[in-house]
C-alpha cells in the first residue's frame, strides 16, 4: 500500500520528514528584531538570488489554503505578518486587514501556549505598525514570503512552538469518529480532511489532494468524505509529508512527461534512479554491474523492499499512474539486467554505452513536446511500461519496440537508442549472455530479415560511394517498403547496384571490389528473399542495417588510419553529387 510504504520510509527517516503542518517553502524577506521586539535593520533582507528568484526553501509552516483567511505561525505571506502596507491594492485592503488580524490572534494563541519570547518579540512588532518601521524596496509585494530572526534566532527553532503548531494542525485535521486505522491498527480519530501533495504535473500549485471523496457513489457504510479511508490524523500527515519530501528529492523523485516518479527503500540501502535509470551515468551503471563481483552489505537484505510510484494531476487531483513495490535486491538485480541487455554498438561502431530513460523513450515515439522532443501523450503510454521492464524484468512491451520501427520506417534512419530498443524487444528473457547477443554486427545470424537489412545498407553505401552525396538516397526512398516486403524492392535495387559498380571500376576500384565482396557475403545468407515482414521481422531488419552500417564505419576508419587504399570510403571521403 503506497501511503503504508510512505510511512514506513517516515519512521526511518524521522529526521528528514518535517512534523505536521510543516514543509519545504520559499522564503524570499527576512526581518531582523532585537529580542524586545525593535527593528535592527530597517530594509528587509532579500533572500533572493539569480537560481532562486523567489527565495530558497526553507522548513517552516505550509497548509493547503483555499479561498478563505488562514495564518501561518510566524512565517507567512507579508500581507498577513505586516497586515495592508504601500504595496497593498485598495480592493484587497480589506482582506488584508482579515489576514493580519488572523496573523496576530495565532501569534497570541503561540505566546500562551509556549510563553516564547523570540515569538513574543514579533507580536510586539507586528504591534506597532510594521510598515513605519520599514524601508520598502521598489520589487516588494503582498505575496513575498516574510520571516523573522530575533537576535539572530529564528522562532520557528524552538521545540515548544514547533510541538505547539504540530498539534494545532493536527487537532484541526480529526473528526469526531472513531476508528481503527487501516495504518498504524490504533484505534483513534480518524482524519477528516488529507493533506495535499504539491509538484504534481497537471495538479493544482497549491497542492492537490491523493484521497478525496467528493461523491455519494465514493462513500459506504454512511460515512462521508475522507472518513470512508479509515486513517488518524497522525498516520495521514506523516505518509503525506513523507511523499512531500520524496517528491520534492532531486535524489528521489523525477519529472518524466506528465508524471512525477518517486522511488525510496525500506532499507538501509537505496538505488539511485535518477543517476542510473533517468540519467544513465557511466561510472554509476559500470558500478552496478560490478556489484555482483564486489559482494554486498551485511544485513538482512532479502526483506528490504524498493518501491516506486508515478504520480500526475487530473481534474484537481493526484492520481496514481504506476506503483512498483518489489524486493530490493531484485530490483537491483533487474537494473543490472537492463544495461546488459540494452548494450549495442554506437552508429560509428564504437563501444557501447548507457542510455537514460528518456533517450529510450525518445527512440520509441519523438514529438515535438516540453520533455526533451517526447509529448506527454507518448510519456503516458510508454514511461510506466519502460521503468516496468527495467526495475521488474519485464519483457519489453510490444508497443514500445512497435513505436522505434513506426518512427524508423517514416525517418529512414536508425539510432543508437532506436537498436537499443529493438534489442530490448528481440532479445529472448532466457539469453545467458545479453551483453554479446545482438551487440554488433552478427554475420552468422540466421534471421533473414536481419541480412536484408544488412543489404540495404550496403546498396545503400554503394550508391553513395558512386554518386556522391545525392538528395534522395535509396533508403530515403525505399527504406519503408524494402522492411516490410524485400523481395519487391531488393531486387529492382540490386539491378541499379550494377550501374553504380561499374563506375566505381572505373574510378576506384579498390571501393568496388570491396562493396561487391560485401554483397556477396550477405546474399550468401540468403536462400530467398521474403515476400513480406512481420513487425518483428521488420525489427530484425532494422537492427541488421543499422550493425552492417556501424560496422562498416568503424572498418572504413580504421582502414583510413592504417593508409590502406583500396578499403570502403569514410563518410567524409564520400564526395559531392555528382552526375552519372
Amino acid at each position: 500500500m503506497l501511503l503504508a510504504a510512505a510511512a514506513a520510509w517516515a519512521e526511518m527517516h524521522s529526521d528528514r520528514v518535517p512534523p505536521p503542518g510543516f514543509g519545504s517553502k520559499r522564503v524570499r524577506r527576512r526581518i531582523e528584531l532585537a529580542a524586545d521586539g525593535r527593528i535592527l535593520s530597517r530594509e528587509p533582507v532579500d533572500l533572493a538570488t539569480p537560481e532562486d528568484k523567489a527565495g530558497p526553501k526553507r522548513l517552516a509552516p505550509d497548509l493547503t489554503r483555499t479561498s478563505g483567511v488562514a495564518a501561518l505561525a510566524v512565517t507567512d505571506k507579508a500581507s498577513y505578518a505586516l497586515g495592508p502596507g504601500p504595496a497593498t491594492k485598495r480592493e484587497r485592503g480589506s482582506r488584508a486587514r482579515e489576514e493580519h488580524a488572523a496573523y496576530v490572534s495565532l501569534l497570541d494563541d503561540c505566546i500562551a501556549q509556549t510563553q516564547e519570547e523570540l515569538v513574543e518579540a514579533v507580536r510586539t512588532f507586528t504591534n506597532e505598525g510594521a510598515y513605519q518601521h520599514l524601508e520598502l524596496p521598489d520589487d516588494w509585494d503582498d505575496a513575498d514570503v516574510v520571516e523573522f530572526s530575533v537576535a539572530g534566532r529564528d522562532p520557528l527553532a524552538s521545540p515548544a512552538v514547533r510541538s505547539w503548531w504540530a498539534e494545532r494542525v493536527l487537532a484541526d485535521t480529526v473528526s469526531n469518529e472513531k476508528a481503527q486505522c487501516m495504518l498504524c491498527g490504533r484505534n483513534a480519530p480518524l482524519v477528516a480532511k488529507f493533506p495535499q501533495l504539491k509538484g504534481i504535473p497537471g495538479g493544482q500549485s497549491s497542492g492537490s489532494p491523493l484521497v478525496s471523496f467528493n461523491k455519494d457513489a465514493h462513500e459506504h457504510y454512511g460515512l462521508s468524505r475522507s472518513l470512508n479511508a479509515h486513517m488518524c490524523s497522525r498516520c495521514a500527515m506523516t505518509s503525506h509529508g513523507a511523499l512531500a519530501v520524496l517528491l520534492e528529492d532531486e535524489r528521489h523523485s523525477r519529472k518524466v512527461g506528465p508524471f512525477r516518479w518517486a522511488w525510496w527503500t525500506l532499507g538501509e540501502e537505496e538505488v539511485h534512479l535518477d543517476t542510473l535509470l533517468f540519467e544513465a551515468d557511466p561510472a554509476e551503471v559500470a558500478a552496478l554491474l560490478r556489484s555482483p563481483l564486489t559482494g554486498r552489505p551485511s544485513g538482512d537484505v532479502g526483506k528490504e523492499r524498493f518501491l516506486a510510484v508515478a504520480l500526475g494531476g487530473n481534474s484537481g487531483r493526484a492520481v496514481v499512474r504506476a506503483w512498483l513495490d518489489t524486493a530490493l535486491a531484485e530490483a537491483q538485480a533487474n537494473l543490472s539486467r537492463w544495461f546488459a541487455r540494452q548494450r549495442v554498438v554506437g552508429r560509428d561502431g564504437s563501444p557501447p554505452r548507457p542510455l537514460p530513460l528518456w533517450e529510450l523513450l525518445s527512440a520509441a515515439a519523438p514529438a515535438p513536446g516540453k520533455d526533451r522532443g517526447t509529448s506527454d501523450d507518448t510519456a503516458r503510454r510508454l514511461v510506466p511500461r519502460l521503468v516496468e521492464s527495467a526495475l521488474l524484468g519485464h519483457h519489453m512491451p510490444v508497443v514500445v519496440w512497435q513505436g522505434a520501427i513506426g518512427r524508423i520506417r517514416a525517418t529512414g534512419d536508425v539510432t543508437q537508442a532506436q537498436a537499443c530498443v529493438l534489442k530490448l524487444g528481440l532479445l529472448p528473457d532466457d539469453d545467458q549472455r545479453p551483453e554479446v547477443t545482438m551487440t554488433s554486427l552478427e554475420p552468422d545470424r540466421k534471421e533473414p530479415a536481419y541480412h536484408c537489412g544488412r543489404l540495404l545498407s550496403v546498396l545503400d553505401q554503394t550508391q553513395r560511394a558512386a554518386l556522391g552525396r545525392v538528395n534522395s538516397t535509396i533508403v530515403d526512398r525505399f527504406y519503408g517498403s524494402a522492411s516490410s516486403s524485400p523481395s519487391t524492392s531488393l531486387p529492382s535495387l540490386l539491378r541499379g547496384s550494377q550501374a553504380h559498380l561499374a563506375k566505381l571500376r572505373r574510378a576506384r576500384p579498390g571501393w568496388a571490389a570491396a562493396y561487391e565482396r560485401k554483397l556477396t557475403e550477405i546474399l550468401d545468407r540468403l536462400d530467398h528473399l521474403p515476400r513480406q515482414l512481420t513487425m518483428q521481422q521488420q525489427a530484425e531488419f532494422a537492427l541488421g542495417f543499422y550493425h552492417q552500417r556501424a560496422a562498416d564505419i568503424a572498418e572504413a576508419v580504421a582502414a583510413k588510419a592504417r593508409n590502406i587504399t583500396n578499403a570502403p570510403p569514410t563518410e567524409e571521403d564520400i564526395p559531392e553529387t555528382e552526375e552519372d
